[in-house]
């Protein structure tokens, strides 16, 4: 039997032209539709997910004995919930001049203290005007210690969300 374009479903048509445009490139118009229309099934895909996701960590929860680990094999793949051990975190909202005093010398015993260094917001304005300072500038020493960090641009998609394919909101 020969599948013919008739005989996709709109979502299968969807990722054939995804497909497509991934091959042969298309107008931003023609990406960005494109996009928006997939982005507009991922985030309906994901609302009807997480209660089910929910369903499964509780059913999964009342399965789960001493272990760490349960899952459910179905015809079209595996699902797995995986528990992770409990674990005591540092209260972000603690008050450590006062813990290390009323600890005292335990206070290392229980807990470690971590220096973080960056950059300052501002530090490329810091080395323009440094740099152009030619004499006396330390732009050089200060670049030793630093990487140029040139994030990947943002693509976001905003399906509207007054259309449904199924008709459900």
């Amino acid at each position: 039997m020969t599948i013919t374009h008739t005989d996709l479903t709109p979502f299968q048509e969807l990722l054939t032209t995804a497909a497509r445009l991934r091959h042969v490139g298309g107008s931003a118009e023609s990406l960005s539709e494109t996009a928006v229309d997939l982005a507009r099934h991922i985030k309906e895909a994901q609302t009807a997910l997480e209660p089910l996701k929910a369903m499964i960590r509780d059913l999964a929860r009342s399965e789960r004995g001493s272990g760490h680990h349960v899952g459910y094999t179905v015809p079209g793949g595996r699902v797995s919930v995986t528990f992770p051990e409990q674990r005591y975190e540092a209260r972000k909202d603690a008050d450590w001049t006062k813990a290390r005093k009323d600890l005292g010398t335990d206070f290392d015993k229980y807990f470690l203290t971590v220096t973080t260094v960056r950059a300052r917001t501002d530090i490329n304005d810091l080395l323009v005007a440094e740099m152009e300072r030619a004499q006396d500038s330390n732009a050089d020493e200060v670049l030793q210690y630093l990487t140029l960090d040139e994030p990947t641009p943002r693509v976001g998609f905003k399906p509207d969300t007054c259309w449904s394919p199924t008709g459900l909101p």
